[in-house]
């Protein structure tokens, strides 16, 4: 009787999987796009894509280039029945890259994707990105850069803005220029920031690293806080007062500073040169100031 029971149990069981599940030997959906658009010389670009890897590249073009191919190939149970798209709208100059939200889908099984995203637009265009888990290059894009992402890298190649503001948990950041304003806040991820000459900097790092290469303004604002993180400051011109407090913190200085004050839980030290405040805070972590220039 219990057998009984149970294969009955296990008939129905199979029956709701079958109504709920479309059974897929090798189901591959294709999605290309290749399409240019109206875009003003200093507009937005807004962008969402998941599971990507997205290239923008700045030019003297005045449009928009999108090229977008995604292939997925999905062995096993699954109940997607929606197909995958984009929508793309050209409001005020500015440009919306969206991917339309599926249904709640299920795979039992494998999924398979191949999916790259290729923008040319006109290089004083600003950025924004909402995405999860995509992986950006940014080249020679001069505008507001804004970009909050999950588990996702960024690459910023040339991109000389003066605004810049990076909210990642596990990705890593990388940069090789930069003026002005500069925010991240990064949980598990790295950030690696040279060549820059920023005037107000506030970088955050849990249990990760944080490497910052800038000129310092006199009338600047600098701010590096983390938790068990690897903080590196290189001073590329200029000077000023660099505090740094902490529990269980080890402080190392090279080049010309010279150090005013040390204790357990705060260390102060001066850099001939200019008037800047830099303020450090980390715990249980390591930090190391430098102003050695290698800046071309």
């Amino acid at each position: 009787m219990k057998y009984l029971r149970l294969k009955n149990l296990l008939i129905a069981v199979l029956a709701i999987l079958t109504a709920h599940f479309t059974f897929a030997q090798n189901d591959a959906s294709d999605y290309h796009l290749d399409e240019t658009y109206p875009m003003r010389k200093n507009g937005k670009l807004w962008m969402n894509p998941e599971d990507a890897k997205v290239t923008v590249i700045g030019s003297n073009r005045s449009d928009v280039h999108i090229k977008v191919d995604r292939i997925e190939e999905v062995k096993g149970f699954s109940n997607r029945n929606r197909k995958f798209s984009i929508d793309v709208e050209s409001r005020d100059g500015d440009i919306f890259f969206k991917e339309r939200e599926r249904n709640n889908s299920y795979v039992v099984g494998s999924v398979r994707l191949d999916y790259t995203v290729l923008v040319e637009l006109p290089q004083g265009a600003s950025l924004t990105v909402r995405s999860d888990d995509s992986d950006y290059t940014v080249t020679n894009v001069n505008g507001e850069i804004d970009m909050s992402m999950d588990d996702g890298d960024a690459t910023l190649k040339s991109c000389n803005g003066s605004k810049f503001s990076f909210d990642f948990d596990d990705g890593d950041l990388t940069m090789d220029s930069g003026t002005g304003e500069i925010y991240a806040r990064l949980d598990d991820g790295n950030a690696y920031i040279r060549n820059g000459s920023y005037t107000d900097v506030e970088l955050k790092v849990d249990d990760g690293s944080i490497v910052l290469e800038t000129d310092l303004s006199d009338d600047g604002t600098y701010r590096i806080m983390g938790d068990d993180a690897r903080i590196e400051l290189n001073v590329l011109s200029g000077g000023g007062e660099i505090v740094v407090d902490g529990d269980d913190t080890s402080v190392r200085a090279s080049g010309e500073f010279r150090e005013r004050e040390s204790s357990e839980d705060r260390s102060v030290y001066s850099l001939a040169g200019g008037k800047a405040k830099v303020r450090i805070r980390t715990d249980d972590g390591r930090v190391r100031i430098s102003n050695n220039s290698n800046k071309m």
